[in-house]
C-alpha cells in the first residue's frame, strides 16, 4: 500500500512538471470559472476563503456508477456502507449526523439522524443534481447544526426558461454484470416563454452484491429502488417561483452484516423512503444600489423507514416504524453596501414531528403496545438567525459571520411524563485570503456544533450491536475547525491543498452501563463525556495539460484523537487516494483509468474492536483499478465500464458488506 500512495504522490508531482512544460504550448484550454455557493452568495471559487470542492453534472456521469454514494466516491468522498443500500460520508473523520447533508438549501439532516453512519443519502437520486458542492471544515454560520465535519450541498437542475417553445427529453438505461445492477431513468423538459418544467422518473433493482475473489455472492444485499421528481419555474415581476417535488422508495433492503455475523433469519428495511416539496421565489431588486435580492423558501419533507426484526425462527417478527415529518421555513436578503462589500442576512425555522411504533406480528389482542424506536409524537424545533459578510480589497479579503440557534425538544411518555429540553448555540466563521497571480492562500476559523436531537436523547432499543436507553440531560456538542489552504488556479491547472485541525468537546458518546444487559445485548446511554482533536491533509489536482488529455488527482489523510478515552476516534478513515487519467481525443469519445487507493487502518477505539463489522486487527489496504468508455453518436450516448478490473477482496473500513468484485457496466442512453 505503501507503494500506492507514493505512487499517488509520484503522480501529482509529475503531472505538475507536465504542466509546466506545456505551459507555452497553444493546445492548453483555458479552465472556466467556476461559481459556488458555499456562502450562500453566488461567489468565484478561486477566491473562497475555505476549501469547496464543486462537482458539475459531467463528471457525474462520467463514470457508470450505480447511484450518489459510489459516484461521490469516484470524486474522493470517503463513503462507509452498513449495507448495500447504506452510504454514509465522512469529511475530515467525522460521519452520521455531524455531517450536514442540504438539499436545494434545505436541510435534510432531521431530528432523527443517527450518531454514526446512516444510509439516507442513499435517497436522493443520481440523476437529479445538476451539481454538488462539498464544503470541508465550514457551514455552521451559513446551514446550522450538525455541519461541524463540512456540508454536502444538493443543487438541482432548474427547468429552463426563455423564449419560444421548446420540449426535449432523455432516456438512459444501465446493466451491470452477474445480476447485481439494471436500472432506467427518463425525463422530459418543456418551457414556454417565462414557463419551465421538468419530470424525471428512475427504477432500479439491485441483486445480491458479488464480491471479490474469494468473497462471491454476499447473500442478502439485493433491494430494489423507485425514484421522481417534478420541477416548475416561472418568473413574472414579483421575481422566479420555483416549485419542486422529488421522492425516492427503497424496498426490502436487507443488513447483510446482521443476517451473517449475528444470525438473524431476519434484519432489513422493509420500505425506505424520502420525499421534499418546496416553493422558492427569488426576487431581485434592480434598481437598488443596497438590496440586491431576497430569497425565501416554503419546505415539506417526510422520512419514513419500516423495519422487519427476527433473531430466531420461533421468535416473533417484530416489526418497527419510524416517521419524520418536517416543515421548513427559510428567508435570506443579500445586500450589496458597496462595492467592495457584500453580505446575507437570514433566518430559518424547521418543525419536526416524529411518529414512531414497534408491534410484534403474533400479537395476542389486548396485549400491551411496544415502546417504538423513538417517543412517539415527540417535536423538534430549530430556529436560527445568521449573517454573514464578505470584505474585498484588491489583493486581500476577508469574511466573516455568526450565527445563533435555539431549539425545543419536547417528549411525552407515561414512563417519564412530559420532558422540554432547550439547548442553544452560538457560532461564527472568520476568514482571510490574498490573491497573487494564479495563487491564493487563504487561513479560516469556524466555531461549529450540533444540538442534540431526539436520536441522542430518546432512543430506546436494539441499535447496531447495543441497546441504547434514552437521556433528556444532553447539551450541543461543539468544535474549534482551524485551518489553511492553497489554490493555484491557471489557464490549465487547479491545485488545492489544505491542512486542518478540529477540536472537538462536549462530545455525545454512547457509554455503557456496567454489568447490565438486555436481551443478551450490553447497555448503553449517551452522554456529553468526551473531548476529541482531529488534524489532516487533504490535497487535490485537476490538470487538462493538452486538448486531449485530462490528469486528476486526490489525496486526504485525517488523524483522530479521543483525548477522554486516550484512544483513537471510532471509525477514522485511512490514507485515501485517488488517480485518473482521461484521454478525449473528440467531442464524440473519451476514455478513462482509474486508481482508488485506501491504507490499512489499524489504529482502532475500543468500539471498533467491538463492531463486528471490523477485524480486530484493523482493516486491510486496498487498491482497486477500474476503465471506463463514453461514446457519443448525435442524440445517443453509450457508457461502458469495468469496476475493480483485478476482481480484488476489500472493504471500506467500517463499512458491513464487502465492495463489489469484477463487474462490468453498460449504459445507453437516448435524448432529443
Amino acid at each position: 500500500m505503501r507503494r500506492s500512495i507514493v505512487g499517488c504522490l509520484i503522480f501529482i508531482q509529475t503531472a505538475l512538471g507536465a504542466q509546466a512544460q506545456q505551459s507555452m504550448s497553444d493546445t492548453i484550454l483555458e479552465v472556466k470559472e467556476v461559481v459556488v455557493t458555499a456562502s450562500r452568495m453566488a461567489q468565484a471559487r478561486a477566491s473562497v476563503n475555505m476549501p469547496v470542492q464543486r462537482i458539475e453534472r459531467e463528471k457525474l456521469n462520467e463514470v457508470a456508477s450505480r447511484n450518489l454514494v459510489e459516484a461521490l466516491q469516484h470524486e474522493g468522498i470517503w463513503m462507509q456502507k452498513t449495507n448495500q443500500g447504506g452510504g454514509s460520508p465522512f469529511i475530515r473523520g467525522l460521519t452520521g449526523n455531524q455531517v450536514l447533508i442540504v438539499k436545494d438549501g434545505i436541510r435534510l439532516n432531521n431530528s432523527i439522524y443517527r450518531y454514526g453512519p446512516n444510509q439516507y443519502l442513499s435517497l436522493q437520486s443520481l440523476f437529479e443534481p445538476g451539481q454538488i458542492e462539498v464544503i470541508r471544515g465550514s457551514g455552521a454560520v451559513q446551514y446550522g447544526s450538525d455541519a461541524i465535519g463540512g456540508v454536502i450541498h444538493l443543487i438541482s437542475s432548474n427547468p429552463v426558461t426563455g423564449a419560444g417553445q421548446t420540449f426535449s427529453g432523455n432516456v438512459y438505461t444501465q446493466w451491470a454484470s452477474s445480476g447485481v445492477e439494471k436500472l432506467a431513468n427518463a425525463g422530459i423538459r418543456f418551457s414556454k416563454n417565462k414557463f419551465g418544467l421538468s419530470m424525471r422518473g428512475a427504477l432500479a433493482g439491485y441483486g445480491d452484491l458479488q464480491g471479490g475473489k474469494k468473497t462471491g455472492k454476499q447473500i442478502p444485499s439485493g433491494y430494489d429502488e423507485g425514484s421522481a421528481d417534478l420541477k416548475a419555474r416561472w418568473e413574472n415581476p414579483a421575481g422566479a417561483w420555483d416549485l419542486s417535488w422529488s421522492a425516492t422508495r427503497q424496498t426490502q433492503v436487507p443488513v447483510y452484516h446482521k443476517v451473517v455475523l449475528e444470525g438473524f433469519q431476519r434484519n432489513q428495511s422493509d420500505q425506505l423512503s424520502h420525499h421534499l416539496a418546496f416553493l422558492r421565489n427569488k426576487y431581485e431588486f434592480g434598481g437598488s444600489r443596497f438590496f440586491k435580492q431576497i430569497e425565501t423558501t416554503l419546505s415539506w419533507q417526510k422520512l419514513s423507514e419500516q423495519r422487519s426484526l427476527q433473531k430466531k425462527t420461533t421468535d416473533p417478527v417484530r416489526k418497527e416504524e419510524d416517521i419524520a415529518g418536517v416543515w421548513g421555513f427559510s428567508s435570506q436578503l443579500e445586500l450589496s453596501p458597496s462595492n467592495n462589500t457584500s453580505g446575507i442576512l437570514g433566518v430559518d425555522l424547521y418543525r419536526d414531528k416524529v411518529n414512531s411504533t414497534a408491534g410484534l406480528e403474533t400479537t395476542v389482542p389486548g396485549s400491551p403496545a411496544l415502546r417504538g424506536l423513538y417517543p412517539d409524537g415527540a417535536t423538534y424545533m430549530n430556529a436560527g438567525f445568521f449573517n454573514d459578510w464578505n470584505f474585498d480589497w484588491e489583493s486581500w479579503d476577508l469574511a466573516l459571520g455568526w450565527r445563533y440557534n435555539i431549539y425545543q425538544l419536547k417528549t411525552n411518555e407515561a414512563s417519564l411524563g412530559e420532558v422540554v429540553l432547550k439547548p442553544s448555540a452560538l457560532v461564527w466563521h472568520l476568514a482571510l485570503g490574498r490573491t497573487m497571480g494564479a495563487h491564493r492562500i487563504f487561513i479560516h476559523a469556524d466555531k461549529t456544533f450540533r444540538a442534540p436531537n431526539i436520536d441522542d436523547a430518546g432512543t430506546l432499543g436494539i441499535v447496531d450491536f447495543r441497546y441504547e436507553v434514552p437521556n433528556y440531560e444532553l447539551s450541543p456538542e461543539k468544535g474549534l475547525h482551524l485551518g489553511a489552504g492553497h489554490r493555484w488556479v491557471s489557464k490549465s491547472l487547479q491545485l488545492e491543498t489544505s491542512l486542518f485541525y478540529l477540536k472537538l468537546h462536549d462530545l455525545i458518546t454512547r457509554t455503557a452501563i456496567s454489568g447490565d444487559s438486555i436481551q443478551g445485548y450490553p447497555v448503553f446511554i449517551k452522554k456529553n463525556a468526551d473531548r476529541s482533536y482531529i488534524y489532516g491533509l487533504e490535497s487535490s489536482l485537476n490538470l487538462k495539460f493538452s486538448s486531449r488529455w485530462t490528469v486528476r488527482g486526490m489525496i486526504q489523510y485525517s488523524f483522530g484523537q479521543n483525548q477522554s478515552a486516550d484512544e483513537p476516534i471510532r471509525r477514522i478513515p485511512p490514507l485515501f487516494c485517488i488517480g485518473k487519467i482521461q484521454y478525449q481525443p473528440g467531442l464524440r469519445w473519451s476514455f478513462y483509468a482509474e486508481s482508488l487507493n485506501a491504507g490499512r487502518q489499524d489504529r482502532l477505539s475500543a468500539g471498533d474492536i467491538s463492531d463486528n463489522r471490523i477485524s480486530r486487527t484493523g482493516t486491510p489496504a486496498w487498491n482497486i483499478l477500474n476503465l471506463g468508455l463514453t461514446v457519443k453518436l448525435k442524440s445517443l450516448e453509450c457508457r461502458a465500464g469495468v469496476e475493480n478490473l483485478f476482481n480484488q477482496d476489500y472493504r471500506v473500513h467500517g463499512s458491513g458488506i464487502n465492495g463489489a468484485g469484477r463487474l462490468l457496466r453498460l449504459g445507453i442512453g437516448v435524448s432529443w
